[in-house]
């Protein structure tokens, strides 16, 4: 494999176990991944870590202060994730 879309164990392309965190993200897509890359469910990176955000703020969170991290984690990702125009 070229490592553009590499899978884990789920059968997703390793670049959707990174979104949520941006650092490791950012580096993936320097290397060379496919940001359009599907996974099993027919998703890109972009529409699954929008699904995720949506999720977040659905959630009723015991820590909100987690919530509130994982929240701006997700908005960064999907910040690294949209078409540059």
């Amino acid at each position: 494999a070229d490592g553009r879309s590499c899978r884990h164990a789920h059968g997703s392309p390793l670049l959707f176990g990174a979104i949520g965190d941006p650092d490791k993200l950012q580096e993936f897509l320097r290397a060379g991944a496919d940001p359009v890359v599907r996974n099993p469910g027919g998703q890109t990176p972009l529409e699954y870590a929008r699904q995720l955000r949506r999720d977040a703020e659905r959630s009723k969170s015991t820590d909100p202060e987690w919530q509130k991290t994982w929240k701006e984690r997700l908005d960064r990702s999907i910040m690294l994730l949209e078409p540059k125009v």
